[in-house]
């Protein structure tokens, strides 16, 4: 064999092992992402599909009605309630698999999918130790002494092995007295660093703020860090702005939001 039809059988060899182990490391996450397809439910107002690699919010009536009587995986307030049969006539209905109506009380969050995603169970809880929720809003420039809600979330949303501090914070609402600037904020506390998810402290008036909490840590694309699910509560009966938040580069960025 001449050297010069040698050296060039090796690079094609070369080129095809290259290639291979691209297709292991990178190309086969990148189809099995591009399979996955997902609807998450949040709420009354809500509804994201995901597919092809794309976020899309399910506003068409028709469109919602196609998910009556499918089976999803439902939690209220953090806590799992296993597979449902849902239907949605003003507000989302929960069966049993006798398809026997189920009570409950709180916010509904509810996902299937063909990616076997993991759901984390938490805890709402009132915040005790105010440090870091101090010198959040000090750098703000935000002083207050009375809160709509202080709450505090511990879970280990990116599986380190440690749980990270999430605090719920807003004085959204409150008339007596009348606070020298409203605020609704979410950050989350790691490793004693702080990281801001939503912050609104331009609030005009007691009746356009919102009050904030979370409501599910999923991991759409099955990856180590779980996204995070934020809505706040508008006056009244304006509804909710619901948010998916990703973690990575160490910020939060959303990947999706309602926009009624």
């Amino acid at each position: 064999m001449k050297k010069g039809k040698k050296k060039y059988i090796i690079i094609i060899i070369i080129l095809i092992i290259y290639l291979l182990l691209m297709y292991v490391f990178i190309g086969r996450d990148n189809l099995k992402d591009s399979k996955n397809k997902t609807t998450l439910i949040v709420g009354n107002n809500t509804v994201w599909s995901y597919s092809n690699k794309k976020w899309h919010n399910v506003k068409d009536s028709n469109e919602i009605s196609t998910f009556d009587w499918e089976k999803f995986s439902v939690s209220v307030d953090g806590k799992k309630l296993g597979k449902k049969y849902l239907v949605f006539s003003d507000k989302w209905y929960l069966f049993d698999n006798n398809k026997k109506a189920v009570n409950y009380v709180g916010k509904l969050f509810a996902y299937k999918s063909n990616n076997n995603m993991n759901l984390l169970d938490f805890e709402i809880n009132p915040i005790t130790d105010f440090t870091y929720v101090n010198e959040v809003l000090s750098n703000l420039n935000i002083s207050t002494l009375d809160f709509a809600v202080s709450n505090i979330v511990s879970v280990d949303f990116d599986n380190d092995g440690v749980d990270e501090d999430f605090y719920i914070i807003s004085n959204s609402f409150i008339t007596d007295p009348i606070p020298d600037k409203y605020f609704s904020i979410v950050f989350m506390v790691k490793d004693n660093n702080i990281y801001l998810l939503y912050n609104n402290t331009n609030i005009k008036d007691v009746y356009s703020g919102c009050i904030p909490y979370i409501d599910a840590f999923i991991n759409v694309d099955k990856d180590s860090i779980h996204e995070v699910v934020i809505s706040c509560d508008k006056y009244s009966i304006q509804g909710s702005i619901d948010m998916l938040y990703k973690y990575n580069d160490n910020r939060f960025h959303i990947l999706i939001y309602n926009n009624n």
